[in-house]
């Protein structure tokens, strides 16, 4: 099987995505992946300030585990690191942060309106296939509706679709930073939070299904008509 064949069936939501704004797509994950990592890097810089509340006077970087590079970075720029070079440098990292997000915003917009605008000059397009006959005795109305409501709910679901993959980026770097840290406690952490939320998901639908709570639903339904 090929890649593009895996890709239509695997991952058919980027695939049409793709088919609209080729390139920009990729540009859209890398601005969230920079946005991750720079989030990760300036996050990192607690450890070092937590090890100077400890009353450390000297930071190792042993603590940080495979994000010692960062603290060895640093010495070797020729900065000695104090309290306030880890807030400097803390505070360059979420400034560098912010300042792409802003720019990811902004380029979310561009693609958005590039992508809605790309979607109705291809069904203006596809008129041209009409006949004549077939324009005037279809129905008005389910054409205006494909031009803007079906339009609307399309660019609100790519909306959605790239919120989802920057929010799954971010996820996947904050794992990534923390099994740098301290990888056993990072799986130690990874399978409690699954088992809980599998947990939890088994209690809430086995509520939802109890008697009871259709009894509660019942019961507040009845009472709301009443008060109305």
């Amino acid at each position: 099987m090929s890649l593009k064949i895996k890709l239509k069936k695997y991952f058919s939501s980027f695939n049409y995505f793709y088919g609209y704004l080729k390139y920009r797509v990729f540009l859209m994950l890398f601005l969230s992946i920079l946005i991750g990592i720079l989030d990760g890097l300036g996050l990192s810089m607690f450890l070092p300030l937590l090890q100077m509340a400890d009353g450390s006077s000297e930071v190792s970087s042993e603590g940080m585990g495979s994000l010692s590079f960062i603290i060895d970075g640093i010495q070797q720029l020729g900065f000695e690191l104090n309290l306030i070079t880890a807030l400097i440098f803390m505070f360059t990292f979420f400034s560098l942060k912010g300042f792409i997000y802003f720019i990811s915003l902004k380029f979310n917009v561009k693609i958005l309106q590039f992508f809605v605008s790309s979607m109705r000059i291809k069904l203006t397009d596809l008129f041209t296939r009409y006949s004549f006959q077939q324009f005037v005795t279809s129905d008005v109305g389910r054409i205006q509706n494909s031009m803007t409501g079906e339009v609307a709910r399309v660019s609100n679901a790519f909306r959605f679709f790239t919120d989802s993959v920057q929010n799954l980026i971010m996820v996947f770097v904050y794992l990534s930073f923390v099994f740098m840290v301290d990888w056993r406690f990072a799986l130690l952490v990874s399978v409690g939070g699954g088992l809980s939320n599998l947990f939890l998901d088994v209690f809430l639908r086995k509520r939802k299904r109890s008697p009871q709570s259709s009894l509660i639903i019942i019961v507040s339904s009845k009472e709301l008509s009443f008060n109305t």
